[in-house]
């Protein structure tokens, strides 16, 4: 049996009504809940405005958990699998940074409480803007801190920020206009455990 490793990645969309951005977070929660693993944790949704000079609509974000044996090179490939059946199309000509229906991404994994490190063409762990995107970045605080009683994850992640960027990320919270926690009847897919 493979040893389970928790990941913790980041959901997003930005394309349709606030109510059809959560509707596609919550796809993608039921997709990945079905096809990789039971989420055990979802973080509340934070909606800021675009990011970077592509987007042209807000954006909804959020981060989940899971528990999965999977390797983390199989499980971005299974986001993307999900993306696409979602919609979302991943080609050279669409730029970087541009409006999605969905974007799914692998930000930290951890193994017995170790941050895993990695980087590959493809894949860079943890997700190497993480600490520059408060829309990743504080879904992710609010996973840590919901699973603080089960995991000691806050030492591991230490070495990601130096003391100056989390002091900037701990007074700026001017980046979302609206945080919301969608409802567990929503949610019958999450390990309520």
């Amino acid at each position: 049996m493979k040893h389970e490793k928790l990941a913790i990645i980041s959901l997003g969309s930005s394309i349709g009504s606030q109510e059809q951005k959560q509707q596609n977070i919550l796809h993608a929660c039921s997709q990945i809940h079905h096809q990789i693993a039971p989420l055990t944790t979802l973080a509340p949704c934070y909606t800021n405005p675009p990011w970077g000079d592509r987007a042209q609509n807000s954006f909804i974000n959020t981060s989940a958990a899971l528990l999965t044996s999977t390797t983390p090179f199989e499980l971005l490939k299974k986001l993307h699998d999900i993306e696409a059946s979602l919609g979302r199309q991943r080609q050279r000509d669409i730029p970087q940074g541009a409006d999605r229906i969905i974007d799914l991404d692998v930000l930290v994994v951890f193994s017995q409480n170790q941050l895993i490190k990695m980087t590959s063409p493809d894949l860079t762990i943890p997700h190497p803007r993480l600490t520059q995107r408060p829309f990743m970045w504080w879904p992710l605080m609010d996973i840590v801190t919901a699973l603080s009683t089960t995991y000691n994850l806050t030492d591991s992640l230490k070495s990601l920020t130096a003391e100056s960027l989390t002091h900037k990320l701990t007074q700026n919270t001017s980046w979302y206009s609206k945080k919301t926690t969608l409802s567990p009847s929503a949610l019958p897919f999450l390990n309520h455990s």
